[in-house]
């Protein structure tokens, strides 16, 4: 699977939100809902023209609150992995696990 979240068609790239979780990934282009703490860029692009999903984890979110995104199982193999470029910034921005 190869994906840059530029498709229209399939912005989340296949994945889907779970759930059983309190909020969902957003897809975007441009800043996030709170000032100063997304990409300003993608890395597609390298612009703003760009898209990217993203989580707001400011208010109403609480600790312990949860958004994923989950895909199809995929066969194990040798010589694969994930790889994904990822922008962690603002205050109370918690962990990301990637499973």
């Amino acid at each position: 699977l190869q994906c840059d979240f530029e498709d229209l068609n399939l912005p989340l790239c296949g994945f889907t939100q779970d759930a059983d979780e309190q909020f969902d990934w957003t897809w975007q282009s441009t800043g996030t809902g709170t000032s100063g703490t997304g990409p300003t860029n993608d890395n597609t692009y390298g612009t703003s023209a760009g898209h990217y999903v993203y989580i707001e984890t400011s208010s109403p979110r609480q600790p312990g609150d949860t958004a994923r995104l989950t895909s199809v199982t995929y066969p194990q193999t040798t010589g694969q992995c994930l790889e994904f470029y990822y922008h962690m910034m603002g205050d109370h921005i918690g962990t990301l696990n990637v499973y």
